[in-house]
């Protein structure tokens, strides 16, 4: 897949040199989609299917997640507001 209009400009040129008529490259697209359409079990794609897989999935990318330190240093700030709230209360800063 390109990445760059550039990119993009040479994979049309490639696809233009392969086949002779537009007519030809749209068949060609059709034929694409349908293969990868009638692939597989219609009744069983994604995770309609069975839900504890897609527990078990969301767990698994949960704990994979790079919000984890971004949590934990929210978690840090909260516990440091409070530890001075406390501290000001004992020493009657707090108004």
């Amino acid at each position: 897949m390109p990445q760059t209009k550039t990119g993009a400009q040479k994979a049309m040129q490639t696809l233009k040199n392969k086949f002779a008529t537009e007519q030809q490259y749209h068949e060609w697209r059709k034929e694409i989609g349908r293969k990868g359409g009638s692939m597989g079990d219609p009744t069983n794609k994604g995770f309609a299917s069975d839900r504890t897989r897609a527990s078990e999935a969301g767990r698994i990318g949960g704990k994979a997640s790079r919000r984890t330190a971004i949590k934990q240093v929210e978690a840090e700030a909260k516990h440091q507001e409070q530890l001075q709230k406390a501290w000001k209360e004992q020493k009657g800063l707090w108004i």
